[in-house]
C-alpha cells in the first residue's frame, strides 16, 4: 500500500527505498506505516500542498514518514508562526 502511494505521487524505485530504508520507518510495523502514510498524504494534500510539493518534501525529508501528522502540524505551524510561508516550510 505504502509503496502504491509514493508511486503515485511520481517516486521512482530507488526514491521509495530510500524512504523505506529510514532508520524509524524501517524498524515500523507495516500496518503502522501504513496508517502513519496515509496519514500524513491526507494532511499534506488537505494542507494545501500539491503532489509535486509532498514528493520535493519528501526527497530533502524523507524521515517525514516516520511522524505522525500530528507532529508534522505542529512542526509547520511553529515555522509559520516564524514568519515562514508554506512553500519555505518544505526547503
Amino acid at each position: 500500500m505504502v509503496v502504491e502511494q509514493l508511486k503515485e505521487l511520481g517516486f521512482n524505485e530507488e526514491q521509495i527505498n530510500t524512504i523505506l530504508t529510514n532508520y524509524a520507518i524501517e524498524k515500523m510495523r507495516k500496518s503502522k506505516l501504513n496508517q502513519l502514510v496515509g496519514e500524513m498524504l491526507e494532511y499534506l494534500k488537505k494542507y494545501g500542498y500539491s503532489d509535486k510539493d509532498i514528493v520535493k518534501m519528501s526527497k530533502l525529508h524523507p524521515s517525514i514518514y516516520g511522524y505522525s501528522a500530528n507532529n508534522i502540524s505542529q512542526k509547520i505551524l511553529f515555522l509559520e508562526n516564524l514568519g515562514y510561508v508554506k512553500l519555505e516550510v518544505i526547503k
